[in-house]
């Protein structure tokens, strides 16, 4: 139901996929609190392990309350964590970490489009998003 009402608020929206990747980008350039410092590997793991839901519906309820800047905040950092615990070629407990940091990863990610998606279809600012993006404003 969740991807049908994303559909339904894209399509209203008018923004396709190719609008879609400049409003990921012009979002997630707004600047979010700076992390302090690079995590360690044990705070990845820590961390992917607690933010790791057991369903759709109890990762949809989390989310619900992170603000965009936490989004955005935990989608840096588990970024950084596929860096600084990478995958090594056929250790399966690796793999499976690293797998958990780059979904993570897409569904913070994801999760802020959304939010954004939403915000400009909820004060109809599609018409003006895409005027000013023809008109090269960036």
């Amino acid at each position: 139901m969740n991807k049908i009402k994303n559909k339904n608020v894209r399509e209203k929206v008018g923004i396709g996929a190719s609008m879609k990747t400049i409003l990921i980008a012009v979002l997630f350039v707004i600047p979010t609190f700076a992390q302090q410092h690079a995590p360690t590997i044990d705070v990845c793991r820590a961390d992917a392990a607690a933010w790791t839901a057991n369903s759709s519906v109890e990762a949809k309820a989390v989310t619900a309350k992170l603000s965009f800047s936490e989004l955005g905040l935990r989608r840096d950092e588990m970024s950084t964590c596929e860096k600084i615990d990478p995958y090594q070629f056929g250790d399966d407990a690796s793999f499976q970490r690293y797998m958990r940091y780059v979904v993570l990863k897409g569904f913070y990610a994801e999760a802020g489009e959304i939010r954004a998606e939403a915000f400009i279809a909820r004060h109809q600012l599609a018409s003006q998003f895409l005027e000013e993006d023809e008109a090269g404003a960036r």
